[in-house]
């Protein structure tokens, strides 16, 4: 019976402090005197049975973390609820930022898309039409940076850069390809530097946040 009068008057006043009430405002509660609330807290007495079911009520425990658990490992409890919520809420998030990236990308090749169609509706002697697909690459990759920066890693934002600065050179590639019937491949050889300077950048990126 003394192991439960501890417990119970360690958790009440815990519970109390925690909530921000004074001994009078749980008592107004209860219908009881701060007396009887001070009693309870030093161990003194013990609330009967309807008393302490009012009690669990008013701070959201159960009957048995109120009798028989310390607050210590009643807070435990709660920690790991919490770190529980926590990491849902977590898995939720990143699953939500997937899908609103996979939505803008495929609305970039939707509009390459119309582009493609209306192209070719107005001029169907132009038969380059096509490369509507071709700078929806680029395209897609800067959408990607964009969203990649604001709620990913370093890691993906290099790789994005990356993609985007190889698929530039290509879209280029094709266009010269395509209206000049001539293959400029040395364009090609900017990326060298480009993707050097990407690395460079990047390494600096991770020492400065040691």
């Amino acid at each position: 019976m003394n192991n439960i009068k501890e417990t119970v008057a360690g958790n009440i006043l815990a519970l109390r402090q925690a909530a921000g009430m004074t001994q009078a405002e749980l008592a107004e509660k209860l219908n009881y005197s701060d007396k009887a609330v001070s009693k309870w807290e030093h161990g003194e007495a013990l609330p009967d049975i309807g008393t302490l079911a009012e009690i669990c009520s008013i701070f959201g425990i159960t009957m048995d973390s109120l009798v028989y658990e310390p607050l210590s490992d009643f807070d435990k409890k709660r920690e790991e609820e919490a770190a529980v919520a926590r990491a849902s809420e977590k898995k939720q998030r990143v699953r939500t930022r997937i899908v609103i990236t996979l939505m803008s990308l495929v609305l970039v090749w939707f509009i390459a898309v119309i582009t493609f169609v209306v192209w070719q509706f107005f001029d169907h002697t132009n038969h380059n039409a096509w490369l509507a697909f071709v700078y929806a690459v680029p395209i897609s990759s800067i959408v990607s940076l964009v969203l990649v920066s604001v709620w990913f890693g370093r890691s993906l934002r290099f790789v994005s850069i990356t993609v985007l600065l190889w698929s530039l050179l290509a879209a280029i590639y094709t266009s010269m390809l395509a209206f000049f019937a001539e293959s400029f491949w040395y364009v090609f050889l900017l990326g060298i530097p480009g993707q050097v300077i990407i690395f460079l950048w990047w390494s600096m990126k991770g020492v400065s946040r040691k």
